[in-house]
């Protein structure tokens, strides 16, 4: 039986029990999946009680992305390049760290057409969708308050335009706009514009979010897309095994 769970703060909400469930009784898997509400100061704790040897692994959402870092013996380059995992696999070393939002977003820009792209933050979400969008030979113009992850950015993908904050209704005039900031920030009368081109929105809940509910029309793929999208790497990772990932995109995402 693989025992595994989705860990974050708030996880109540969570579809990722849904998801990967229906993924591994169609696998044909003996799977336990659960979710655990895990805020960032018990984060170490919670890992210190739950051995690798007994956790086939985790799915990581906020806050935990960054610390998780922390607890594995093992990065890929993907995620170490980010500085955000939200995957942990277990092996006989300890915990390996992955970041499958990166491979997430790829699969969905891989279905869209990519001209002038922006990007709203610049957190671990802005980031992996860098990452994924220069993987296709794409960058972005990426929209942030402050400075102290330019070069971190710019690591990502040498062609990412930076922008400041005051210019932010720039943003809403791209040909596709990807959102990665939390619900809170639309409160700020600068991001209450209507985008003219197509939304990518990472969020899901609440729902509908604020971009869904002033742009439903423009919305290309929303959070729900991008959790199923990277959920599809995680089943991969956990499973051992390779899935039809077309097959499966649209049988997990018809669940949600």
């Amino acid at each position: 039986m693989m025992k595994l769970a989705v860990l974050g703060s708030p996880i109540s909400h969570s579809l990722s029990p849904k998801i990967h469930g229906a993924a591994y009784q169609a696998l044909g898997l003996q799977a336990e999946y659960g979710s655990h509400e895990v805020s960032e100061s018990i984060f170490l704790d919670f890992m210190e009680a739950h051995s690798p040897s007994k956790w086939r692994g985790f799915s990581l959402t906020m806050p935990l992305k960054e610390i998780a870092l922390s607890v594995c013996q093992e990065v890929e380059e993907v995620a170490r390049s980010i500085g955000a995992i939200n995957t942990l696999v277990s092996n006989e070393k300890g915990w390996i760290g992955y970041n499958t939002d990166v491979a997430g977003f790829s699969y969905l820009f891989a279905q869209m057409e990519l001209n002038e792209i922006a990007i709203l933050g610049a957190g671990g979400t802005a980031k992996a969708a860098l990452s994924a969008l220069a993987s296709l030979g794409k960058s972005a113009k990426v929209f942030r308050r402050d400075s102290k992850r330019d070069e971190s950015l710019r690591q990502i993908s040498a062609a990412v335009e930076i922008m400041d904050w005051q210019d932010v209704s720039k943003a809403f005039e791209a040909s596709l706009l990807v959102n990665t900031l939390p619900i809170a920030a639309f409160e700020q009368p600068e991001l209450r514009s209507n985008p003219r081109g197509k939304v990518m929105d990472s969020l899901y809940h609440p729902w509908p979010t604020p971009l869904m509910a002033t742009s439903k029309e423009r919305v290309l793929f929303t959070g729900k897309d991008l959790l199923v999208a990277q959920a599809l790497s995680q089943i991969e990772l956990f499973s051992g095994r390779t899935i039809d990932r077309p097959r499966y995109f649209k049988e997990l995402r018809a669940l949600i």
